[in-house]
């Protein structure tokens, strides 16, 4: 006898594609080199995962309704978790193309839905090998996440015990409300429209961490990149970064030494607990302030004591005409370049 079906198991507010979302929480939604891409699909088999997992979490639908509602294989995710403040910022920063800040838009709409939204919550993310997570599943005491290459990538309440082999492991607590934040800052959102990051804030960014113009433009507008290296390639050359090759170069091992917890990170901080500072006088230049502050941190550099009120007065034969002052002999970010009359040129 046939079963039917009172309803969909999830209702999306808008059917993102994964080709399309996934671009859009490019180096977010998990750790991963910056070209290695997962294999996507045209179907909303992120969303709908979220969604699905959420209702299987909260004891609403048992897993196999879960797996039945999904269209298809289901990138990585749970990269997500603890870092959604930083998919945020990209949705609400005018670098974003409309596209994807509305893909982002659906997605926050999901999460702010979910378990993981819920102040207080505290969850697991980590890997094991497929037959840990398989037994446990089994018991009905886990569900599992992507399979790839034999490891199963998973999110989990904190309280529940680990699959066999889990490693990486790492714990997230939900701090804030985003069950009330999220909404509030969509609505924001929709009606005062993106934020634009000032020149004020570039250089603010730009003279705390000692990064050329084009690298602190491009982080604070979220990050830039995720259509293939060719693509970014030809995205930092033209406006309003115009970065040249060594520049270009300068971004993508700043890249590499945050990792993907220091993107986050740094992307996360922007956000306030009030997100309507961020439409404040002031709201965007303080948010560049601790992402630069986050981002000495997470690469590792020295703190500088310059401040704004400094910069018209440092001399500008210190550094590149085109870059102005640098800390190439000190430690940080730029330690490794050397500045020349035309830009600057890496060292052995």
């Amino acid at each position: 006898m046939a079963v039917m079906r009172a309803g969909p198991v999830v209702e999306l507010p808008e059917p993102v594609p994964d080709t399309v979302l996934v671009a859009a929480l490019d180096g977010l939604s998990y750790p991963r080199s910056p070209y290695r891409r997962p294999d996507v699909q045209p179907r909303p088999a992120l969303l709908t995962s979220i969604a699905a997992d959420g209702r299987h979490l909260r004891g609403e639908i048992d897993d196999e309704a879960r797996l039945l509602a999904l269209p298809g294989p289901v990138p990585e995710w749970t990269g997500l978790v603890g870092n959604i403040d930083a998919v945020a910022w990209r949705a609400v920063v005018a670098g974003t193309p409309e596209e994807r800040r509305k893909a982002i838009g659906a997605l926050l709409e999901v999460w702010s839905r979910q378990p993981f939204a819920e102040p207080g919550s505290r969850w697991r993310t980590g890997y094991a090998p497929e037959e840990g997570p398989a037994a446990l599943r089994a018991a009905g005491e886990w569900w599992p996440r992507i399979r790839e290459l034999g490891v199963s990538f998973f999110v989990q309440r904190a309280g529940d015990a680990p699959p066999a082999g889990a490693e990486d492991c790492r714990e997230h607590t939900v701090g804030r409300d985003d069950a009330v934040r999220i909404p509030r800052l969509l609505s924001l959102l929709e009606r005062h429209g993106p934020v634009v990051v000032s020149d004020e804030a570039v250089e603010l960014f730009r003279w705390r961490t000692g990064v050329p113009r084009a690298v602190a433009a491009l982080v604070l507008d979220g990050i830039v990149g995720s259509e293939g290296q060719n693509a970014d390639h030809k995205a930092l050359r033209a406006k309003p970064y115009r970065a040249d090759r060594a520049t270009a170069y300068a971004y993508y091992e700043l890249l590499g030494k945050l990792e993907h917890g220091g993107r986050a990170a740094v992307l996360a901080v922007a956000l306030p607990d009030d997100p309507a500072e961020l439409w404040a006088p002031g709201g965007v230049t303080a948010a560049a302030e601790r992402m630069a502050g986050c981002g000495r941190r997470a690469s590792g550099a020295r703190r500088t004591s310059m401040t704004a009120a400094m910069l018209p007065r440092w001399p500008r034969s210190m550094g590149c005409r085109r870059c102005g002052p640098t800390r190439c002999s000190a430690d940080g970010w730029r330690s490794r370049w050397t500045v020349r009359r035309l830009g600057m040129l890496s060292l052995p």
